[in-house]
């Protein structure tokens, strides 16, 4: 069993071992060895709580006098950032897996519902505006 640590050989699942914290392990037909797939267990399990900010808008609104010299009824200016932060101990790209497309060959799937399939976080964007009304 060449390559394999010893933790992994020491701390994993078998029947004289049930109290192991890795997966049973099994070797393939590449004869490479690897955790059993498809019997379920909770090593992959981990807290997805998480704390976003998900939109935040400052915005300043220029005084009547002001805009009024300009022949203006109203002039807005404003930043707005989306995903500018979030706050997890989650170790995948985004702990928001309900935006993950769970798509396997185009098939949607019930049986990925909180799975994580390494899809794209949701990306920072920043927008700076200006509301003029005539």
């Amino acid at each position: 069993m060449g390559g394999v640590s010893k933790r992994l050989l020491d701390d994993t699942w078998t029947p004289q071992n049930m109290n192991a914290k890795l997966p049973q392990l099994q070797t393939g037909s590449d004869g490479f060895i690897g955790f059993v797939t498809g019997n379920s267990n909770s090593y992959y399990v981990e807290d997805g709580s998480y704390l976003r900010a998900k939109t935040i808008q400052l915005g300043y609104t220029l005084p009547k006098p002001f805009v009024s010299k300009l022949t203006l009824s109203s002039i807005r200016v404003y930043l707005q950032a989306q995903n500018l932060f979030t706050i997890t101990n989650y170790s995948g790209p985004d702990p928001d897996l309900s935006l993950i497309n769970n798509d396997v060959n185009n098939i949607r799937s019930d049986t990925y519902i909180g799975v994580d399939r390494a899809g794209f976080p949701n990306p920072q964007q920043f927008l700076f505006g200006l509301n003029v009304s005539f």
